[in-house]
C-alpha cells in the first residue's frame, strides 16, 4: 500500500466506490465506465496530509512569527512594553532553557550581567580583549593563569571556584551568558553590558572586608574545593526553598561581600536596564538568580515578566515554560 506524508491510503475498491461520492468521478473518453478512484481528490488529500505533518513536527525557534499568516508581524501579537528577567546560574548547564525563552521574547535589547572585558572573552573579541587587558595594566601575551594572578585573592578564589564548579556540571564558566548573547543575536538584538567592572568590584570588596569576614570568606573557598559539587548542591536545594531568606543569611555572615557584590550592582544594573527600556520594547535582562529580588524591587511591575533559576533547573518546569512561551498558552 502507497504512504503518502507517512498516512497510508485508502483501502476502498474502486469498484465499491458508489455513485454520487465523493471519490467517485465520470470516467474520461475511453475509459472504463466503473467507478474510478477521483485522482485529483487522492493527490491533495496527500498534500494536505504531507502539510498537517510537517506543521505539527516543525518548530522553527529562531522565528516564531512563522506560525502566523503573513500579514500579521511580531509587534502586532507582542505586549508593547515587555521586560523578561531570567535568573540563571553561572555554573549551571542551563544554556538550552535561556536560550529558548530569549528568542521567544523576540527582544529588541538583551541585557546581560557582564562587563565589556568579560563580554569580551566570552565573544572571543580578541583585538577588544587586548585593548582591555592593557587598560587595565595587565599583559596581554601572557597565559590565562598568568593573567589571573595579576588580581587579587578574591577575585581569583571566584574565578577558579567558577571554572571548578562549571566543569562538575558539565558546562563552562560563562556559558549562560554565551547563550543569552547568541539567541539575542539571532534575534538581531542589541546587546548590552550592564554590569560593573568585575575586577575593580572584588578589588574593592577585598580592601573594604574587615579580617574576620576575609577568614570566613577564604575558609569558604577551601570549603568549596574539598566538598566541591555536593556543596553547590546543597547550597542550591536551601537557596531554592527562600531565596531572600537565604540572601538575608549571607549578609549576616558577609556583610561587605553582599553589600558590594550584590546591593551595589543590583543598582548599578538597575539604572542601566531603565535606560535600555527607556529606547527599547521588548528587552530581556540575564542576570544571576541572586541579583532577582533586589531588581524587582528598583525596577517598574508594569509588563514585567520573571523566569528564576529553579525553574530552569527543573525539566517539567521547562516543558511548562516552553508550552507557555511557543504556543501562547497561560497556565
Amino acid at each position: 500500500m502507497r504512504q503518502c506524508g507517512g498516512h497510508p491510503t485508502s483501502a476502498v475498491p474502486l469498484r465499491d466506490v458508489p455513485y454520487g461520492s465523493p471519490m467517485y468521478v465520470h470516467p474520461r473518453e475511453g475509459e472504463d465506465p466503473k467507478p474510478l478512484r477521483r485522482r485529483r481528490h487522492h493527490r491533495s488529500s496527500c498534500r494536505m496530509a504531507d502539510r498537517h505533518r510537517r506543521r505539527r513536527h516543525h518548530t522553527n525557534v529562531l522565528q516564531p512569527q512563522s506560525f502566523l499568516p503573513t500579514f500579521i508581524s511580531i509587534d502586532r501579537i507582542l505586549p508593547d512594553h515587555m521586560l523578561t528577567i531570567i535568573g540563571t546560574g553561572h555554573v549551571f548547564n542551563i544554556s538550552d532553557p535561556i536560550s529558548f525563552i530569549v528568542r521567544q521574547c523576540w527582544p529588541q535589547a538583551v541585557c546581560v550581567e557582564l562587563d565589556d572585558m568579560r563580554y569580551h572573552a566570552l565573544t572571543g573579541d580578541k583585538e577588544a580583549l587586548r585593548k582591555d587587558l592593557e587598560a587595565r595594566g595587565i599583559d596581554p601575551d601572557a597565559s590565562k593563569e598568568e593573567r589571573l594572578k595579576q588580581t587579587n585573592a578574591a577575585y581569583q578564589q571566584s574565578a577558579k571556584y567558577q571554572e571548578k564548579m562549571s566543569a562538575q556540571n558539565k558546562s563552562t564558566a560563562g556559558a549562560d551568558m554565551v547563550a543569552a548573547i547568541g539567541a539575542g543575536k539571532s534575534c538581531d538584538a542589541e546587546i548590552f553590558c550592564i554590569d560593573k567592572d568585575a575586577s575593580a568590584t572584588m578589588d574593592r570588596m577585598w580592601t573594604q572586608m574587615g579580617r574576620g569576614e576575609r577568614m570566613r570568606y577564604r575558609l569558604s573557598g577551601i570549603s568549596d574545593s574539598i566538598f566541591g559539587k555536593r556543596k553547590v548542591d546543597r547550597t542550591q536545594k536551601d537557596y531554592s526553598k527562600d531565596q531572600a531568606a537565604y540572601i538575608e543569611e549571607m549578609r549576616k555572615r558577609y556583610p561587605t561581600m553582599v553589600r558590594v557584590l550584590i546591593d551595589e550592582r543590583n543598582e548599578f544594573m538597575a539604572s542601566k536596564i531603565k535606560e535600555v527600556c527607556a529606547t527599547h520594547d521588548r528587552v530581556v535582562v540575564v542576570v544571576g538568580d541572586g541579583h532577582v529580588d533586589g531588581l524587582l524591587k528598583l525596577l517598574p511591575e508594569e509588563g514585567r515578566r520573571v523566569v528564576r533559576l529553579v525553574e530552569l533547573m527543573d525539566p517539567e518546569r521547562v516543558k511548562q515554560l516552553k508550552t507557555q512561551y511557543w504556543e501562547g498558552v497561560e497556565e
